[in-house]
């Protein structure tokens, strides 16, 4: 038992989260909520928005929870990370090369790092972090697959959960602290079950099947309408769904020549939310008694696009490019992607180079991964 979870016993919880949203407020929250002393480091751009949260110093939760968290403190500054025992990583993937370089300054032993959500993060951290001379003693980095909790800001200091998750992967490294360090995390989430490694993990998060195929194939409604459109109650037809359980069946077959038991969409969206007694993902994510009615708002500049292409559909594309595995919706999203964004989305996205994994054969790749 290391020196962290011994400090979890006995209440001198501090944690930092580093955030840029409302998903971000509500890992703030939940910590907060089960006893941890937060300090939330905020990196959003909007000043006026920061100010505002840093005179609340709280996070107002409303909808499928209700209740207010309190924050130790609210800053930009990075100076408090070293007095943290857990630093929840929960920015958007375009930030973090901003927030890397300072997590990594000022990282000391005994601390745990967590990712919400898995966006190849973890890999990516794990390789800068390995290739520095000193590698902090006994510390763990973690991947949860997704957020708790579906939610929407309201206001600078307050979010509205819209839907809540019964069960969700955890990925750790070193694997031998696994069960210690998910029994350590369900102290605060208790949803939390192991997963096997990073790639897993990221392979797994399906916001990569979920948000950009149905923007980029309702681009004029996402583009007229975004503040009233409707991702999933408007955005899924039968065909647009068809092509989605395409998708789907392509990254399967890529965790399977990994080597890694990845879990189907609809399987996923099921242990989260309930079974709904549906038979394909369109089915259930547009069920009017479903967990994302009020998901709306989403356009081309949304997160679903800027953040889940470079971060998730160009890294798992690049794999599957060095297995040659097959992914051709995955092709066609890119394609889609470059011409409606006028974005090179390929070239500014994940790199096999920036997840350690760069010049690796296939045999290569599953030994990779059967190390981390």
């Amino acid at each position: 038992m290391d020196v962290q979870f011994k400090l979890m016993k006995t209440g001198n919880k501090k944690i930092s989260v580093i955030g840029n949203g409302p998903l971000s407020l509500s890992i703030a929250a939940i910590f907060s909520q089960r006893g941890g002393r937060v300090n939330y480091i905020d990196v959003q751009k909007d000043e006026n928005a920061h100010k505002e949260l840093q005179k609340a110093a709280t996070v107002t939760v409303t909808g499928a929870k209700s209740f207010t968290a309190a924050l130790d403190s609210v800053t930009r500054s990075f100076a408090k990370l070293p007095e943290a025992g857990i630093i929840a990583i929960t920015v958007t993937p375009s930030v973090y090369e901003e927030v890397f370089p300072q997590i990594i300054e000022n990282l000391t032993d005994h601390q745990q790092v967590i990712f919400f959500p898995a966006s190849f993060g973890a890999l990516a951290f794990k390789n800068k972090i390995y290739s520095r001379r000193n590698v902090p003693g006994n510390f763990t980095i973690s991947e949860a697959v997704s957020y708790p909790w579906v939610c929407s800001q309201q206001g600078p200091a307050g979010i509205c959960v819209q839907s809540v998750k019964d069960k969700l992967r955890l990925a750790v490294c070193p694997y031998e602290k696994r069960d210690e360090i998910v029994t350590m995390y369900n102290s605060y989430f208790s949803i939390f079950e192991g997963a096997a490694n990073f790639l897993e993990t990221s392979l797994d998060n399906i916001n990569m099947i979920l948000h950009p195929l149905p923007i980029l194939l309702n681009i004029s409604a996402a583009e007229e309408y975004t503040a009233e459109f409707r991702h999933y109650m408007d955005g899924f037809s039968p065909t647009i769904g068809m092509l989605l359980e395409e998708m789907d069946q392509e990254r399967l077959e890529l965790g399977r020549a990994l080597g890694i038991q990845l879990i189907p969409t609809l399987r996923q969206l099921k242990d989260y939310y309930g079974d709904f007694d549906t038979t394909t993902i369109a089915g259930y994510v547009n069920r009017s008694d479903g967990p994302y009615i009020d998901v709306k708002g989403f356009g081309l500049k949304s997160r679903y696009i800027t953040e889940d292409i470079p971060a998730l559909v160009v890294a798992t594309f690049n794999i599957a490019r060095v297995l040659k595995v097959q992914v051709p919706i995955f092709e066609l999203c890119l394609m889609v992607a470059n011409s409606v964004c006028q974005t090179d989305f390929l070239a500014h996205g994940v790199s096999l180079h920036s997840i350690g994994l760069a010049g690796r054969e296939k045999t290569d790749i599953i030994s990779a991964i059967n190390s981390l």
